[in-house]
């Protein structure tokens, strides 16, 4: 049969579909028989006369345009004009070729083919890999599409809408070039739009095509192009989600996975130089952060130099100031890759692109950038939704607290402190202390809620203090502030290591003395560390007196913790002597517990009381019941060390009840515990454990597993005599586990005790 009927068939009943009639509508419409009409569709007739072909495009309605496409196809090859209309069966492929080094996807490629080979589609199939730019969304379609050569025969139609540039191809250009592919030229391709898409449609109707749609800017773009015979399918790659596309599966594209990457630098710069230093570029790939573009283009660099060492370029990455000029080889650049994004992009979402390089944060909440764009946090989640649309922003999912997280990749970071270096440091400055300053709002109702005691203690500086109008997030930290300060602690060290490095001393300080509360009832002894060196840093550097008295006790108390006193000694003499040169004597009076404490530890019980007895003398009076009640649980300790156990009872007891009484579970918990230990020593074993109990109940309340873990030590050692040996070792064992996890010296202790019960055990 020649192709001329059979086109003339694709065509009428192409059309005789798009205008919603049947076989016998048409035939009443027309003039013609039924049987005529369907003889023609089948193409078991050779093409009809002008006069019938007149008849049935004013029965249908069509336009001159779509008369003409009907009018090209009935002259068929005898015809003048029929070489314009030619259409040959070979399959049609414009598909560009696959690189020869493509590299893992393994998943990616099989669930491709998975949605792209049904069997029996009630619609033709079709798939949308998004991904950032450079993540290799154009390298997997091909390389899946040359897979599936054999599932499509008649021919893969490609073309790169580029829709990431301005300008993208309109769908009139592309049916065009999709029309000529399939061997339509000339007099036979319409010019509207109409009637190309019906032309596209009938030429597609009865065969298997693969078309592959790349670098798409939006649905509008997309949706016309779709192929409907259900023998084929429609491959489209874009940096957006296209999300309002209809019956479309969506497979998102991230970067690859360190082996991968690795893999990919190997195959491209060679197998033997990755194997040669295999830590150095295992740091190659991480600085690039598994980019497929980046990986490709490092690769490609090392190719073409030979002799330079897989270290010297990882060395030449880590400048984070000319890693973007190292990513570009050829006309490939990370750079003007990212670039095609952001220039899509509206004002404000530009703007918020760059202020986001200012931030040193690993990831962070809509809040946080409400800070930085001065904006309600509604306005900012929804931009940071189109940036994550854009494949500019990542989301990294909700976090404990129930934020959602984003995220930027590390050359998206450097990209928009590229772009920020154009804008006005001044206002870049107040973007940046805004986001501080939210950051520091928050922490003072996360400490509020979690230890009033402890918030009494440090007064406020000067530091701005930023809230979001429309966020529900200080509802969200009152319910639950340790769950905040767990998903925030990363963010939080970075923001007092940046307001450090960036001359807001007021701000470091009081950050860093607001987190020395949840530091250590968590027992984050480094972060506590790190973040109040680079806070007393600040202030001297700055020469704020105050700033460096107030954040130098919490450092000193930071080794009191685990038992350091020759390293908890010089900050607390040096907040001391600060204290007593600025007149400050409530910040000395507070000192004069932390003084206690390390005498304390150093065993020196009479010192100690003496200490913790002025500082009592100096908290009642002055209606500082939290500083009473701590010196208090020192004053117990010291009475302790000395014998006097009843005394020491009386104050510990006398601290429980202050604290209990205003909430403070915390520091009851700690109280309880040390009561405990003095009833334990007075042969009260039954109000020790019920002290534990309670202790341990506040603890696990509070989120402090230090407390929890040392209650639980004591609580077993308590009955030991209760169980046969083999029952209380396992008992310790358990402890032991937790107070090495946590790095507490009494793992030792503990162990030793071990080995003494199962010596026991096996005489």
């Amino acid at each position: 049969m020649d192709s001329t009927p059979r086109s003339f068939a694709t065509i009428l009943r192409a059309f005789r579909t798009a205008a919603n009639l049947t076989q016998e509508e048409l035939a009443e419409r027309s003039g013609l028989s039924v049987n005529a009409i369907s003889a023609l569709e089948r193409g078991l007739r050779r093409a009809p006369r002008t006069s019938t072909v007149s008849y049935l495009a004013e029965a249908m309605g069509l336009d001159p345009a779509q008369r003409a496409a009907l009018v090209a196809a009935a002259r068929g090859p005898a015809e003048p004009e029929a070489a314009a209309t030619h259409r040959t069966d070979e399959p049609s492929s414009t598909l560009p070729r696959s690189v020869a080094d493509f590299t893992g996807r393994a998943a990616e490629v099989e669930r491709l083919r998975t949605l792209l080979e049904l069997e029996h589609p009630t619609a033709p199939p079709a798939v949308v890999v998004t991904g950032a730019a450079g993540a290799g969304k154009t390298t997997l379609a091909l390389h899946v599409a040359h897979l599936l050569r054999g599932r499509f025969p008649d021919g893969q139609l490609f073309v790169d809408l580029r829709g990431a540039e301005d300008g993208g191809l309109g769908p009139r250009e592309v049916l065009t070039t999709f029309l000529q592919g399939l061997g339509l030229h000339g007099g036979a391709l319409p010019s509207d739009l109409p009637a190309l898409l019906m032309l596209y449609r009938a030429r597609l109707v009865d065969r298997r095509i693969l078309v592959v749609l790349d670098n798409a800017a939006d649905e509008a773009q997309v949706r016309p192009l779709l192929p409907s015979g259900s023998g084929c399918a429609a491959l489209v790659t874009s940096r957006a989600p296209l999300a309002g596309l209809e019956g479309v599966s969506q497979l998102p594209l991230e970067v690859l996975s360190r082996t991968e990457a690795l893999r990919l630098l190997a195959r491209v710069a060679g197998e033997r130089r990755v194997a040669a230093e295999p830590e150095a570029a295992a740091e190659v790939v991480r600085l690039v952060g598994h980019l497929p573009l980046a990986v490709r283009i490092a690769g490609a660099r090392l190719a073409a130099r030979p002799r330079w060492q897989m270290r010297t370029y990882a060395e030449r990455l880590a400048d984070e100031r000319v890693r973007l000029d190292e990513l570009r080889v050829g006309d490939l650049e990370v750079r003007a890759s990212l670039a095609l994004s952001y220039r899509a992009l509206g004002g404000q979402a530009r703007r918020c692109v760059r202020l986001l390089g200012v931030l040193d944060a690993p990831d962070f909440p809509g809040w946080l950038v409400a800070g930085l764009l001065a904006v309600p946090a509604r306005d900012a989640e929804d931009l940071l939704e189109r940036l994550v649309d854009a494949r500019l922003v990542e989301t990294s999912g909700q976090d404990r607290a129930g934020q959602l997280r984003y995220r930027l990749h590390s050359l998206v970071r450097l990209f928009a402190r590229e772009l920020l270096a154009e804008d006005d440091p001044a206002a870049v400055r107040s973007a940046l202390e805004r986001a501080l300053g939210a950051q520091l709002a928050l922490a003072d109702v996360a400490k509020e809620t979690l230890s009033p005691a402890a918030v009494a203690r440090v007064p406020r500086g000067s530091a701005l203090r930023w809230q979001p109008a429309g966020s529900r997030v200080v509802e969200a930290v009152r319910r639950d502030p340790l769950a905040w300060y767990e998903a925030e602690r990363a963010s939080l060290v970075a923001g007092v290591v940046q307001g450090s490095r960036e001359g807001f001393d007021d701000f470091a300080w009081e950050l860093a003395c607001n987190l020395s509360t949840f530091f250590g009832i968590r027992g984050y002894r480094e972060d506590w560390r790190t973040t109040h060196e680079q806070a007393v840093h600040a202030t001297r550097l700055a020469g704020n007196r105050p700033g460096e008295m107030r954040v130098s006790r919490p450092l000193g108390e930071s080794y009191l913790w685990t038992g350091d006193y020759d390293g908890a000694e010089p900050w607390l003499q040096s907040s001391l002597d600060l204290a007593r040169e600025l007149g400050d004597a409530r910040q000395e009076h507070t000192l004069v517990n932390s003084l206690g404490f390390l005498a304390v530890g150093r065993g020196q019980p009479a010192r100690a009381r003496g200490l913790f007895e002025r500082a009592i003398a100096y908290c009642r009076p002055a209606g500082d019941w939290s500083g009473e009640a701590i010196a208090l649980i020192g004053r117990g300790q010291a009475l302790r060390s000395e014998g006097r156990l009843d005394e020491a009872v009386e104050s510990l007891s006398a601290s429980c009840a202050r604290f209990a009484a205003a909430g403070e579970r915390f520091w009851e918990a700690v109280a309880q515990f040390e009561l405990a230990h003095a009833l334990r020593l007075a042969d009260r074993r039954e109000e020790a454990e019920e002290c534990l109990v309670r202790s341990i109940g506040l603890s696990d309340a509070v989120g402090s597993r230090h407390y929890s873990a040392f209650g639980r030590y004591r609580l077993v050692t308590l009955g030991l005599d209760r169980w046969t040996p083999c029952e209380a070792v396992a008992r310790l064992e358990e402890c032991v586990e937790a107070l090495r996890r946590l790095g507490l010296a009494e793992a030792v202790g503990a162990t030793r005790r071990i080995e003494s019960l199962r010596a026991a055990a096996c005489r």
